[in-house]
Order: structure tokens, then C-alpha cells, then sequence
């Protein structure tokens, strides 16, 4: 009857924990490779989020744009805009003062009464189209 066992030797252990730790670095190995896929992927949807929330408002402020030139582009003024000044701040360079505050419109270069009805009308348009403020005058003291 032959011995069946297995002979512990110094060889055979040796193996054994060459095997075990490349077994380890393997596993290392895969944890750090699957820890940095997951880092890079949260970074690539968070990166994916933000540029398509960018597009959407560059969308958004194109068709705000668009119907600012289709409104008051090449057309001629006849009414009235609301009631505005400009005020002088550089050499050719005039802002315009007007009773709502919610924007400010800056005129550059020479310009005549139909450029000023213009600017005030396109401010008035954006602020009613921005999240209107109650109509009260601004204080003046």
C-alpha cells in the first residue's frame, strides 16, 4: 500500500505562496482598475450633466437672441418706448437710465433718438421677459 498523502516540503509551500500572492497583486490589480473605471465614469456623467445644461442655456439665450433681432432688428420704432435718459459716462459711451432696474443697457458709439427708443424697448422686452420686478420707479436721491 502506497502513501497517499501529500508531502509538505519547502517547494511545495514556496509555490503555494507565489501562487497566493499573485493571486493578490491580480485581485489588487482588478480593485484598483475597477475603482478608477468608476471614479472616471462619475466624472464623465457629472462632466455630461454640466454640458448639457451649458447647451440648454446657450439654447435658450440663441432664441432669446433670435426674437430680440426679429423684434427690434431692421424695424422702425414709431411708438414710444418708456420714459429713459442716457447718461454720459466715457466719450462715446452713454448708459442708458430708465425707471426699471431689472437691466442695463450701454450704448457704444455715436447714436440718434431711434437707437435709444431701440435699446429701451429691447430692455424693457428682457426684463419682462427675465423674471419681471414690480413696477416702481427708482429712487433718484
Amino acid at each position: 500500500m502506497q502513501n497517499q498523502q501529500l508531502t509538505i516540503s519547502s517547494g511545495n509551500i514556496i509555490r503555494c505562496f507565489l501562487v497566493f500572492i499573485v493571486l493578490l497583486f491580480v485581485s489588487l490589480g482588478l480593485y484598483g482598475y475597477n475603482y478608477t473605471n468608476a471614479y472616471l465614469s462619475d466624472k464623465k456623467s457629472a462632466l455630461n450633466t454640466i454640458v448639457k445644461s451649458l447647451q440648454k442655456r446657450v439654447d435658450i439665450y440663441r432664441y432669446v437672441t433670435e426674437q430680440v433681432y426679429e423684434r427690434f432688428g431692421n424695424t422702425p420704432m414709431p411708438q414710444e418706448g418708456p420714459a429713459v435718459m442716457e447718461t454720459r459716462l466715457r466719450p462715446d459711451v452713454y448708459y442708458v437710465d430708465k425707471p426699471y432696474i431689472k437691466t442695463d443697457a450701454v450704448i457704444f458709439g455715436n447714436h440718434d433718438a431711434n437707437t435709444l427708443t431701440m435699446m429701451a424697448n429691447i430692455s424693457d422686452y428682457l426684463d419682462n421677459r427675465w423674471a419681471p420686478i414690480p413696477k416702481t420707479t427708482r429712487c433718484t436721491t
